[in-house]
């Protein structure tokens, strides 16, 4: 955390440390070649769905840190939908070959229990994963993808979204240089992610707005450099005074002067990210420098600006205050007063007000048509399935429809109006009829063609996260390569073989890479066949347990995912679910909702918008 226009950092402050949900976090990804085929399905879905407690959006959240279970009450009793926490890397492994999540396995439950949303901030190198310092130094690529994997994994369907570390432009944070944070942290992070749990959101590069720290340059390259990969931009701005305005002009307007720095308005301009997801994942106020009185009015005035109804801006998608209580050594930032008498202060029930007052848009995606196969100068019809998790009632007279937001090859004409004469409530689900005409291409050429759509309120913001889809364009004549993920082999005994098998259609010019935790396999002599459709583990043991799966690839036309498949030792616990969350049962074991074969695509990078 930093404060415009003065301190760097605050003393005493701890590191702050597709891809569509369904509610409950999950997600399902419908392979259609027809309406009829779809509509089934469909059916099908929306039946699945209702097995999944639901989660319930906000677009308001507070930093906690690492809470007890009694925070966190006090978190729901002021309304706000999301949490960011602190989730440090040396915890979870403090050494290679040893994994401890008993820290975070108690607080997602704790926060699951309670129907918040987590934004995890994965951070923080263990002293054996860098030649740097520990908590800063740039850590080794494998094991940070390793780490990034199977968090995600881990907690599918509970963690919604994984910011990449924080503040990486301040010293305090990260010793590495703007590339490496890029090319070793950010991107592969986002990828684990996404491999690892689909439906979660990959959130960075959470920036210090401090000109010192180039805090502009730094944004605009990470963007640029994430426009593929990233869900949401992330960024921290603090007040220079006791003033909500500072915040306000700095996101939105920025200096007076040609020399002033840019607004961040202005550079996600710049990097072709604006309209699209941005959340300001740390700003606050100080009540013992500013007093309890102004701490409140920051933070009704902030909010006003961004959420109300009738606001000029509207582009700030969620909003995380720092910080739901004192820290002993760094007092005032809290809006409740120290631990253990956690009294409460005027901005709590100030934001408490405000979230109870204020009608809020929000979307979740629950089905998803996705992966259409059609030839050249083509039309089929996709599906999108979305709940509406908000306050406010959809309709068209109000201006609400479906927006493509990226669609590079003009697949979609027009925006989605919702069904004539359909009114959808808070917690109704809607389904929008998306039409796809696709262009000629050269014989013997296959494209992908990625698409990206947001709710939308006509001439007034766009809201809910980004909803992502490909359509691939094809003249082959074959059929398109099938894969099957193997069985789930059981728990497996140290030195035993086991061997993974990939089942394909036509296999004919096709290639194999298999993965462990979302890396790449070595040929190191522990494994037969990492680059065919059989691979053999000649001898089990713990170092080698964890998820594996199999990349099958036509050249440089497309690469298809098989499911991913837990292997481990037989005293080990069982696997977390693959694609949609698992409950607890009576009897306390974990048993899955329901069970959906999901096939992932590899995207191409996607032209930039002009600045």
């Amino acid at each position: 955390m930093v404060r415009g226009g003065g301190n760097p950092t605050i003393p005493g402050k701890r590191a702050a440390v597709r891809p569509l949900p369904i509610p409950g976090g999950g997600k399902i990804r419908i392979a259609c070649r027809g309406p009829g085929t779809a509509i089934g399905l469909l059916f099908l879905v929306l039946a699945l769905c209702w097995l999944v407690v639901p989660l319930h959006a906000s677009s308001f959240g507070i930093n906690v840190h690492v809470p007890p279970g009694v925070v966190l009450d006090r978190v729901v009793q002021n309304g706000t939908g999301w949490v960011r926490i602190d989730f440090l890397w040396p915890v979870v492994q403090p050494a290679p070959a040893g994994w401890d999540w008993s820290v975070y396995d108690a607080l997602v439950d704790e926060a699951d229990a309670r129907g918040l949303r987590i934004l995890a901030i994965l951070q923080e190198t263990p002293a054996w994963a860098t030649a740097g310092s520990p908590g800063t130094g740039v850590p080794d690529p494998v094991a940070w993808r390793r780490f990034c994997y199977r968090a995600a994994r881990r907690y599918h369907g509970k963690v919604a979204a994984w910011e990449l570390w924080n503040e990486p432009n301040l010293g305090r944070f990260w010793e590495g240089t703007r590339q490496e944070y890029i090319d070793t942290i950010l991107l592969p992070g986002a990828r684990a992610v996404h491999e690892a749990d689909p439906s979660a959101l990959a959130v960075g590069p959470a920036l210090a707005h401090l000109q010192s720290a180039h805090w502009d340059s730094w944004l605009k390259d990470c963007l640029v450099a994430g426009r593929n990969v990233l869900d949401v931009a992330s960024h921290h701005l603090y007040p220079g005074s006791c003033s909500h305005t500072d915040v306000t002009k700095a996101l939105d307007r920025g200096g007076s002067y040609p020399w002033d720095p840019p607004s961040v308005k202005k550079v996600l301009q710049k990097a072709g990210w604006f309209g699209r997801p941005f959340w300001l994942t740390e700003t606050g106020m100080n009540s013992e420098r500013c007093g309890q009185h102004d701490q409140a009015g920051f933070y009704t005035n902030l909010l006003r600006d961004w959420f109300r109804t009738d606001r000029d801006m509207s582009w700030m998608d969620r909003i995380f205050f720092y910080e739901i209580m004192d820290a002993p050594s760094d007092p005032g930032w809290g809006i409740l007063g120290p631990w253990p008498g956690m009294e409460p202060k005027d901005a709590y029930f100030a934001y408490g007000d405000f979230i109870a007052a204020t009608p809020v848009d929000d979307a979740e995606v629950i089905a998803l048509s996705s992966r259409m196969t059609l030839r050249p100068e083509d039309s089929g019809v996709m599906y999108v399935v979305v709940k509406n998790t908000g306050t406010t009632v959809w309709s068209t007279a109000e201006g609400y429809r479906l927006t493509p937001t990226h669609d590079p090859f003009d697949l979609v004409a027009d925006p989605v109006e919702l069904p004539e004469g359909s009114a959808v409530p808070p917690g109704g689900i809607v389904s929008f009829t998306v039409p796809v005409t696709t262009p000629a291409i050269p014989p013997g050429v296959d494209l992908d063609a990625p698409l990206r759509f947001r709710l939308e309120r006509e001439g007034l913001w766009r809201f809910g996260n980004e909803i992502h889809t490909t359509v691939w364009i094809s003249s082959r004549t074959d059929p398109w390569p099938r894969i099957d993920g193997p069985a789930t082999p059981p728990p497996a005994q140290a030195g035993a073989e086991v061997e993974l098998r990939i089942r394909v259609g036509n296999p004919e010019d096709l290639s194999f890479t298999w993965q462990r935790d979302g890396v790449d396999l070595e040929d190191d002599g522990r494994f037969a066949g990492i680059h065919g459709p059989v691979l053999t583990i000649r001898r089990m043991s713990r170092g080698l347990d964890g998820w594996y799966r199999c990349l099958v690839s036509a050249g440089e036309v497309f690469t298809l995912s098989s499911e991913t498949v837990r292997v481990r030792l037989g005293e080990e616990e069982p696997p977390p679910p693959c694609e949609l969350p698992y409950r607890a049962t009576a009897g306390g074991q974990a048993q899955p909702a329901a069970t959906l074969r999901t096939r992932r695509a590899s995207l191409p990078d996607a032209p930039l918008p002009p600045p």
